[in-house]
């Protein structure tokens, strides 16, 4: 199974969210590829916020935070990130 993994930390600074690039390693996935993803947010400050991933390509994804009401905040949450190929 072809899969990468690993804990990217995405900033929040007055702002109502925040977002971090991940970098998959190269030549792992192919653009032919469907990847299934898997964010879990570690324990911490910043409950309120909302993990997700955006403009998730062969090379690599954005990992981001939404406030989920809009709000501001201010801090750092750390995020464990799963990548691999998805089976049909």
């Amino acid at each position: 199974e072809r899969k990468a993994s690993g804990t990217v930390t995405v900033s929040v600074n007055a702002s109502a969210g925040g977002s971090a690039t991940v970098a998959f390693p190269t030549g792992l996935f192919t653009a032919a590829d469907t990847l299934d993803i898997s964010l879990t947010k570690l324990s911490g400050g910043l409950a309120k916020y909302i993990p997700y991933a955006l403009g998730i390509s062969a090379t690599g994804m954005t990992v981001g935070l939404y406030s989920g009401d809009g709000s501001n905040g201010g801090g750092s949450v750390a995020i464990n990130w799963t990548a691999s190929v998805r089976r049909p």
